[in-house]
């Protein structure tokens, strides 16, 4: 049965029943109680161990002890209904017998049982019997438990908080055999609220409207079961009408003003979480928290129902300040009157904000007039376009140029959009190039004119065309004289332009100056795409992670992309391949394929950076480092001649060629495809990726160190401090020092490039053995093994090291280091003792040591923590947090 996202809080409670404990496994309905328990059921009855699951259910039988039956039988205990002698013996002997044959019980829904139920189980764990029960709630436990739970040796407790986002989206992969498509994965995550329950409900209702394409697996529109329709009625059970009536109404029309609501239960429901206050659609919005409510409420509302709230909805919109757009569309679902200018204004800002399927609901119910024909005529290219419908926006776009005047920012809008159709969407960077290059002189304005050559510029590096723009003199130069509009609209794009350059192939700090000069002019006008924004914060993040603050600039980075994914925002494919990317040069490659897997998918469904065939190029990189070249040689294979030639996806298919070089013990080979792949990515203003390159050519033939040193040490950028410690790293390869790798090897740790510097700390180890130097060698050793196992890293290329540390493994270690002994160890992992010892012996001799006396000295050598605190990235059990926002389902281990 699957666990997904419980595997923690199966392995504690299997410690619990090891060590013959009491304790109580805690959460609402629908968080997964029941499935936990039969879960550890089927672990216990593969491992052996006996054990009696009670069903609180069978208490409605009305008979004392009836759940406990087959265990009264198990022990020939007599039973009287009446009371008496024969009960009394179930109390007084039965706990004893049941803990002398090493029986478990396990009891769902204990708050379901007869008194006289759960007296017996209260006897059975006082008389040290392991026992695990399930309830919704605290408040619900029985009078007979409740004063033992908490004390010392009494009732521990096991509470069920809601599935990450990461465990909600696996567990629908599971069910449906593929990941799910953007929109979907939102529309899941947000009815879901991390219930397990809701999970399932709504993907068997999606059940027989399921499709699977590139984009990922698409469930449609998610279907009510009454099981969810029961689900809201209790948690909507205690509001008196007056709120009932608020949160159907903001159910059906979505979020409105707080000041056209009732007072007295908006503020009640404000109080108890059940609204909150958002600056969206406008300042002074509320809307309802719960999206499971909001989507059963609405789907269940009767047609005049339904008609009542959006007249209300349209009334507390009309005349407000900022809600003009809202009442567009409550107009619109109402009956469809509205004027037609109004509607394309709405549609424009929501082409703007990439809220493109609800643009095209709007426009596609509106008849064009002459007037408007080539702002229609653009709004639904770009819309199309965004949702995938190519030919048709094509068509739609070249109407709006030919629409448009010559002196129109409309021509330039529809320029832009033709390009990013041709060279991104469509993958025909060339084209595009062409094509809006002819358009541009048509364009009479020049500061609309420049804004199509920056666009260009993008277009350029794609094609594999040489570049003409400075980003150094775009940071210093003044916007042109032009209208105010269009001189932000100049700025932004030169900002994006040079940022993007300076990001990949210059300075940082110039980067990061473009990226604050852009942001501030995109304050000034909304007539560019919403993604340009997210292109800014990208710069920003690559500026960052190759100045050598890679971890500070993951934090910011996972964030976008969590917030991407549960508003199924556009730019959610960008995000996780750069995380991807950068997780694959830290060495963090199971994270790498995971969010490289995803962006694949994601990108298939929006893409406005032209990352979807680097996407699959990156996977196909990933698969070759796991071991699976068959699978890299299949992803490469379906990359076409044109999509190789940018140099992002070639610089992943030279790490796919250059594993297959390893496979064979042609290290030689293989550091000419990834030295050759580096240059060239130099040469296309991809420096920084390209020096990454470089030196991944010295980590598989460290005797080219002295040659691709030099080559690495003349294209480093002065300002970017990832360069020059890459320059020190090779040349203390090349002059085979031990002491500069250690030092280098520190500095990549503290950029966050773990995988590099366990690396570095193994040359430094051969090195040293072959000095005869065994101490220093074995100490390098340790440091390689720790850094590695405190960061989820693999060590690349392979070696024949011994095996590595598990994260467990090194914060028992560093706990026994700390003086604390394995019971205390074990509470505060909430391990067994004896598992805590089996972790030490594994420890031992993995390190090489002796015993406890030993560890402090040992761990005090790798210069890690050897206090009994958990290490950043850490949780409070010394499990590494969630990297990404990706948390990988870890196996339910049998604890020992």
């Amino acid at each position: 049965m699957s666990t997904t996202g419980r595997a923690e809080e199966l392995q504690r409670l299997r410690a619990h029943v090891l060590e013959r404990r009491a304790v109580l496994v805690v959460g609402p309905p629908g968080a997964g109680r029941s499935q936990l328990l039969e879960a550890l059921a089927g672990q216990l009855t593969e491992s052996g161990t006996e054990h009696c699951l009670v069903r609180g259910a069978d208490g409605e039988a009305g008979l004392p002890l009836v759940a406990f039956a087959p265990l009264l039988a198990r022990f020939a205990v007599g039973l009287s209904v009446e009371g008496g002698p024969a009960t009394l013996d179930v109390y007084t002997r039965l706990p004893a017998q049941v803990r002398a044959a090493g029986v478990t019980v396990l009891v769902d829904d204990l708050h379901l049982l007869t008194r006289a139920s759960q007296v017996l189980l209260a006897q059975l764990a006082r008389a040290g019997v392991a026992v695990v029960a399930t309830v919704p709630s605290l408040e619900m436990v029985p009078r007979a438990i409740k004063d033992d739970l908490g004390a010392r040796g009494g009732w521990g407790a096991e509470h069920l908080g809601p599935l990450s986002d990461d465990a909600v989206l696996a567990m629908a992969a599971e069910r449906l055999g593929d990941e799910l498509s953007a929109p979907s994965a939102a529309l899941l995550l947000r009815y879901a609220g991390g219930n397990p329950l809701v999970v399932r409900e709504l993907l068997a209702g999606a059940a027989g409207t399921t499709t699977s394409g590139p984009a990922g697996a698409s469930l449609g529109r998610l279907r009510v079961t009454p099981r969810l329709s029961e689900l809201v009625d209790q948690r909507l059970a205690h509001l008196d009408p007056a709120a009932r009536e608020v949160v159907e109404l903001l159910a059906i029309t979505g979020p409105l003003p707080l000041a056209a609501l009732p007072g007295v239960p908006t503020d009640w429901l404000l109080h108890h979480g059940m609204l909150t206050g958002s600056e969206q659609p406008a300042p002074g919005a509320v809307e309802l928290v719960d999206g499971l409510a909001r989507g059963v409420l609405r789907d269940g509302a009767d047609p005049t129902r339904t008609a009542e709230a959006l007249t209300r909805g349209v009334a507390a919109a009309t005349g407000r300040e900022g809600w003009q757009d809202v009442e567009v569309h409550l107009r619109s679902r109402l009956d469809g009157q509205v004027p037609l200018e109004r509607v394309l204004g709405t549609a424009a800002r929501e082409v703007a904000r990439g809220a493109t399927a609800l643009a095209l609901d709007l426009l596609r119910r509106v008849e064009p007039d002459h007037a408007h024909v080539a702002e229609l005529r653009l709004l639904l290219g770009s819309a199309l376009s965004a949702e995938g419908h190519l030919d048709e926006a094509d068509s739609h776009l070249v109407a709006a140029t030919e629409a448009a005047d010559a002196d129109d920012p409309l021509l330039t809008r529809a320029g832009q959009e033709l390009g990013l159709l041709l060279a991104v969407r469509a993958q025909r960077p060339a084209e595009a190039v062409e094509r809006v290059s002819a358009l541009a002189t048509r364009v009479v304005d020049e500061g609309l004119r420049r804004v199509l050559h920056g666009d260009l510029v993008k277009w350029r590096l794609m094609a594999g065309m040489p570049l003409e723009e400075d980003p150094g003199a775009l940071a210093g130069r003044d916007a042109s004289p032009v209208g105010r509009d269009a001189a932000a609209v100049a700025e932004v794009n030169d900002a994006v332009i040079g940022a993007m350059i300076a990001s990949l192939d210059g300075s940082p700090a110039v980067a990061r100056e473009l990226v604050v000069r852009g942001t501030g002019a995109l304050r000034r006008t909304d007539a560019v795409p919403a993604y340009v924004g997210d292109l800014l914060r990208l710069s920003h993040y690559l500026a960052d992670a190759f100045d050598g603050r890679l971890a500070e600039a993951e934090e910011v980075a996972h964030a976008h992309r969590r917030r991407a994914a549960t508003e199924a925002d556009p730019c959610l494919g960008m995000w996780e391949y750069a995380t991807a990317e950068l997780a694959l040069h830290a060495g963090r490659i199971a994270d790498a394929r995971a969010l490289a897997d995803r962006a694949v998918r994601h990108l298939a469904w929006r893409d406005f950076t032209g990352l979807g065939a680097a996407a699959t190029a990156l996977r196909a990189a990933v698969a070759a480092r796991q071991g699976d070249q068959k699978t890299a040689d299949r992803l490469a294979a379906e990359l076409t001649p044109e999509q190789a030639s940018d140099v992002k996806v070639e610089l992943h298919l030279a790490r796919v060629r250059a594993q297959r070089h390893l496979l064979r013990g042609d290290d030689a080979a293989a550091g000419e495809e990834l030295a050759a792949a580096g240059l060239l990515a130099v040469e296309q203003s991809h420096r920084h990726l390209g020096l990454m390159s470089l030196d991944e050519a010295v980590l598989v033939h460290p005797a080219s160190a002295g040659d691709r040193g030099a080559l690495i040490a003349e294209h480093v950028h002065p300002d970017a401090a990832l360069g020059p410690v890459l320059v020190r790293r090779t040349r203390a390869v090349a002059e085979e020092d031990p002491v500069a790798l250690g030092e280098v090897a520190e500095d990549l740790a503290r950029m966050g490039l773990h995988g590099r510097a366990a690396s570095s700390l193994a040359t430094a180890r051969a090195l040293l053995e072959r000095a005869g130097r065994a101490e220093a060698a074995r100490k390098a050793h340790l440091r390689q093994l720790t850094l590695l196992a405190d960061h989820g890293a693999v060590p690349w290329p392979p070696s024949g090291q011994p095996a590595l540390l598990s994260p467990r493994e090194l914060e028992v270690a560093r706990l026994a280091a700390a003086r604390l002994r394995s019971k205390e160890i074990a509470d505060r992992c909430r391990l067994s003792v004896r598992t805590v010892d089996n972790h030490l012996a594994r420890v031992y001799r993995k390190l090489g040591v002796t015993g406890r006396d030993d560890l402090p000295d040992a761990l005090a050598a790798l210069g890690g923590t050897v206090a009994g605190t958990p290490h950043p990235g850490e949780d409070a059990d010394g499990v590494p947090a969630a990297r990404a926002g990706v948390e990988p389902e870890r196996a339910a281990a049998p604890v020992e």
